[in-house]
């Protein structure tokens, strides 16, 4: 996978460090110890928000929106502050969006960021027969989903009179060839690099060798060939120096 050469502000990143360092909470103290500079702060991943209270590391409060998140290192709550959650960009502003995830969770998350955002969405239902007939009734314009739901959608794809406004393919790995076979049933088609726990970081159109932007709000750091992200916004649980598991190569834009 490609990432553009990101390009972000020091001073957000040493305001960062400087909130979590002052914050009650002691869960990022604890795991840094006695590290003094950025290169030398230790990099953090999931088996490490697995092994900690949500409450041991919560930064912030305010309304917000708990789910759960299952993956290898074992099951772990993620909770996300709803004005934290609006600046997330999993889609693009439509009218009559379906929001339709393998994970429940994700669906629900995705779906009250179109409702933060004064979209009118339809959820897509564990059931495909279902949510093939309620796209159509509901004559979706836009489609935000995974790599695996997408397939589920082929019969509507090819109902459609006219392509789809977007779709937006949200995920951690993406298989460009495969996803070609997709390009004509939306005007644009985006891939958006984002894990449950750390929202998205990065996007890129599709095409045969695509180039992801990193976000602003979003530092990457190429460890080893490892994508390393901080976000550099103050997080219920702040995302910093933090292993995605992606494996890829910095490219000049």
């Amino acid at each position: 996978m490609n990432e553009a050469t990101p390009r972000y502000d020091v001073a957000d990143r040493e305001a960062l460090v400087a909130a979590v360092k002052a914050h009650a909470a002691g869960f990022y103290r604890n795991h840094w110890g006695a590290a003094d500079d950025w290169a030398s702060l230790p990099i953090m991943g999931r088996a490490k928000l697995a092994d900690t209270p949500l409450s041991a590391r919560r930064y912030k409060g305010g309304k917000t929106l708990l789910k759960i998140v299952q993956r290898g290192a074992g099951a772990f709550f993620s909770e996300w502050a709803l004005e934290d959650m609006w600046h997330e960009r999993y889609g693009i502003p439509s009218s009559r969006p379906m929001v339709y995830f393998a994970d429940p969770h994700e669906t629900l998350e995705k779906a009250h960021w179109c409702y933060q955002r004064g979209m009118l969405r339809l959820v897509g239902e564990a059931n495909a027969e279902v949510s093939l007939f309620t796209a159509g009734r509901f004559r979706i314009d836009s489609l935000i989903c995974d790599s695996v739901t997408l397939p589920v959608m082929l019969p509507h794809f090819e109902s459609m009179q006219e392509p789809l406004e977007s779709i937006s393919i949200v995920g951690d790995s993406f298989d460009p060839q495969v996803l070609a076979s997709y390009a004509s049933y939306a005007k644009r088609i985006r891939l958006v690099l984002s894990l449950p726990e750390t929202g998205a970081f990065a996007e890129a159109p599709l095409c045969e060798d695509p180039l992801f932007a990193p976000y602003p709000d979003c530092l990457i750091e190429d460890v080893e060939g490892d994508l390393i992200l901080t976000k550099l916004r103050l997080l219920v649980t702040p995302i910093i120096r933090y292993d995605t598991g992606v494996r890829f190569t910095l490219r000049a834009a």
